[in-house]
């Protein structure tokens, strides 16, 4: 194992590390590009959805996780093509109310984060 140095951080801190990441999403057959955000961005979704732990409030943060990251759903003329009231309404528009396509995205976003265990923890 190699010991932490000033000069082995900051060439660490160079590579600038993960910016955006392309992930497929089997529901459409496609892959999107998401953006990572700043961790206190993320975590707020994460402890919102930890708080309220009904399934309409999950798919809600779901929905605004993957809007927040996923800079194609901020497009003004395909939430007009879909008749969204809301920016958000595109998320499930797009993914025809697949709620389990919506969740797995969402869990990937956070995944991109290290949440990997705690989302686990939370669905047991």
């Amino acid at each position: 194992m190699a010991k932490a140095t000033i000069e082995a951080l900051l060439a660490r801190k160079d590579k600038g590390g993960l910016k955006t990441k392309e992930v497929h999403v089997p529901a459409l057959d496609m892959d999107v590009v998401v953006e990572k955000k700043p961790l206190s961005v993320v975590a707020g979704f994460f402890d919102d959805m930890r708080s309220d732990m009904s399934f309409s409030k999950s798919i809600e943060i779901y929905q605004e996780l993957i809007y927040t990251c996923v800079p194609i759903f901020h497009d003004k003329k395909l939430q007009e093509a879909y008749g969204c009231i809301e920016p958000y309404d595109i998320i499930p528009l797009v993914f025809d109310d697949n709620v389990m396509a919506i969740q797995a995205l969402g869990n990937e976003i956070l995944s991109m984060y290290g949440f990997d265990e705690i989302i686990q923890n939370v669905k047991n």
